[in-house]
């Protein structure tokens, strides 16, 4: 009986250049859990394995790790990745392709969305949701919780749903129907 995994990337050398690859096309630094999320499109990929090849190539000068675990190419990296690169299985490649254009959509979204909890001055609970686009302010909402608990999961709700939060506000302030009722 065979027990090898189905899939592509079998030897170490391939997730050396599939952890380049990454690395190369990502917007921000990423810890080992979040590169194997993204990583991990074939069945023979093994996480320790990876693990293992990141710190080998922030030996080697290829990658570097920050204070926090995250790892970015290097200019190294990134022209030795490059020559090599073309190795990877096509189809491999398209599925971390769609997984890494994903990752980068929700880099942008967490650097453009922040949400926070917070007491005031006299005790009140405060969720509170910053959207902005390239630095400028979009919208910013702070609403009132009746304890911290609560003030977390509005904060969650807000930063899922900030479309149709933004939606409903944009349309609420731009509507210029004189048949609306004043709601106070």
């Amino acid at each position: 009986m065979n027990m090898e995994p189905h899939g592509f990337l079998r030897q170490k050398l391939d997730v050396k250049v599939l952890c380049l690859y990454i690395t190369a096309r990502l917007d921000a630094p990423l810890d080992v859990d979040e590169l194997f999320e993204v990583a991990f499109q074939d069945e023979s990929l093994n996480y320790f394995t990876m693990a293992e090849c990141l710190l080998e190539l922030t030996d080697s000068g290829h990658l570097e790790r920050d204070d926090r675990g995250r790892y970015t190419i290097t200019e190294k990296g990134r022209e030795q990745g490059g020559y090599v690169e073309d190795s990877l299985p096509l189809s491999v490649v398209q599925k971390v392709d769609v997984a890494i254009r994903e990752k980068n959509h929700q880099i942008l979204m967490d650097e453009r969305l922040k949400t926070s909890v917070s007491q005031d001055q006299d005790g009140n609970w405060l969720a509170t949701l910053d959207y902005r686009d390239t630095g400028k302010p979009l919208m910013k909402i702070t609403l009132l919780a009746p304890n911290e608990n609560h003030a977390s999961i509005m904060a969650k709700n807000m930063k899922r749903d900030v479309a149709k939060i933004y939606k409903a506000a944009y349309d609420a302030a731009t509507t210029l129907d004189k048949k609306r009722s004043d709601p106070f």
